[in-house]
């Protein structure tokens, strides 16, 4: 191509408006606000959700609280948080100045922007509120946190019960009916830790941390609220039938 070519074609193209260069730059931004937010919220979840499990049971041996903690966390929270970043580092790359952003500086305050305000959100409620509504709002969310929640606690062998209370006896027994229909003698003494707002009533739900001593007893050493996680009673018999 000859020099007279060249500059006839330059002539021919027509500059890219500068609307088109704001209107790229204005969905940058707003992607990478929004892909903060679910971040932010993501992580506030995470943090919810973990508190909310009882993931502090001190009176058990270090193999099953390393266990339980990898059980009680949240992974759909964790999947979605992992998106959220893999899809905000692959956007950032696309723009101009990729390089700017992507400093390790950057990323270093990023991420604890995000965390800062993850624990903001936890700490004002929100994550509560928001995990309150998803459950009421989303049946299958609540469905996935119910079963969560009773995949968690439901290991009589390991020392773990959930249900609710069935009949309260004279010598420091509770009869009690887990979620999977069956029904345990719960023994109780002076040495058991009442841990919470815990209600010792008939339909009363609560978890307990203890010893299996028979096929359907069971040695209580920390009784703990059921908590709000779990769906309440029927509902939670026609999911595990089901």
């Amino acid at each position: 191509m000859n020099i007279n070519n060249f500059l006839q074609k330059i002539k021919k193209e027509k500059p890219t408006p500068k609307w088109i260069f704001i209107s790229k730059s204005i969905l940058f931004w707003t992607m990478f606000v929004l892909f903060v937010f679910i971040g932010v919220v993501s992580i506030s979840l995470i943090i919810y959700s973990l508190f909310n499990s009882d993931f502090n049971i001190n009176n058990t041996n270090l193999e099953l609280q390393i266990k339980f903690i990898f059980n009680s966390l949240p992974y759909v929270w964790i999947i979605i948080t992992a998106l959220f970043f893999v899809v905000s580092y692959l956007n950032i790359r696309k723009t101009e100045n990729a390089y700017k952003f992507l400093s390790m500086k950057n990323i270093l305050l990023a991420l604890v922007v995000t965390f800062v305000l993850a624990i903001v959100f936890y700490n004002i409620g929100f994550s509560k509120f928001l995990d309150k509504n998803l459950q009421e709002n989303i049946p299958v969310y609540k469905n996935y946190m119910s079963q969560h929640m009773f995949d968690v606690w439901n290991n009589p062998d390991e020392g773990l019960l959930i249900g609710k209370i069935k009949e309260i006896t004279t010598n420091n027994q509770i009869i009690l009916d887990t979620y999977d229909q069956k029904e345990w003698i719960i023994n109780t003494n002076e040495n058991t830790t009442i841990r919470g707002r815990v209600e010792i009533s008939i339909g009363s739900g609560i978890k307990i941390i203890g010893t299996k001593t028979g096929n359907n007893t069971f040695e209580a050493q920390e009784i703990r609220p059921e908590m709000g996680m779990m769906m309440q009673n029927n509902q939670m018999m026609n999911m595990m039938n089901n």
